[in-house]
This record gives C-alpha cells, sequence and structure tokens, in this order.
C-alpha cells in the first residue's frame, strides 16, 4: 500500500501535491499497488474535504488498475484515524 498525506487545509499546495502523487504512482512496480490517500488536518477551516481532494488530486485517474481510498483526517485530534486503520488491515490481510 502506498499512503499519501495531503494538507488539505493548503489549497495552494494541491497542484504540487498532485503532480508529485501521479509522479509516483507511475513509477514501474506501482502499477496495481493500492493507494490511501489522506487529507490531513480536517481541524482546520478551510480544508478540502474528500470529494475536493479526490477531484483536485485527480484521484479517477489513478483509480483505473488498484484500489484506492482517500479520507479527510486530523491527527491532532484523531478523526477517521479509525477507519484509516480499519482500511490498512483490511488489506495487510490480503497478503
Amino acid at each position: 500500500v502506498v499512503v499519501y498525506v495531503v494538507d488539505s487545509a493548503n489549497p495552494e499546495a494541491i497542484p504540487e501535491s498532485r503532480r508529485e502523487l501521479h509522479g509516483i504512482m507511475a513509477k514501474q512496480g506501482l502499477e496495481r499497488v493500492p493507494l490511501l490517500v489522506l487529507g490531513n488536518k480536517n481541524d482546520l477551516n478551510p480544508h478540502l474535504e474528500e470529494c475536493a481532494l479526490r477531484t483536485q488530486l485527480d484521484l479517477d485517474s489513478l483509480a483505473a488498475n488498484r484500489e484506492l481510498a482517500c479520507y479527510s483526517v486530523s491527527s491532532k485530534n484523531q478523526n477517521n484515524l479509525k477507519v484509516v486503520l480499519r482500511w490498512l488491515q483490511a488489506h495487510a490481510k490480503k497478503k
């Protein structure tokens, strides 16, 4: 699994983050590797919600050959961390 964390409270950084993510996922050997995208800092306002992250990071184009999940989280307040851990556990059991 590739875990990619983006600062969802900094929309100016999203274009560069999108380029980095797409560059990483285009590397040989990662074609079918599951991708978990975490939009951190959902405790701050404003921040990008999951739907906006999916759109602005163009995640649909990365989901063609792999499982992909995107969650809005806060590592500070531990928002949505349980669902992230469940997703990771489910994928660890597959291998």
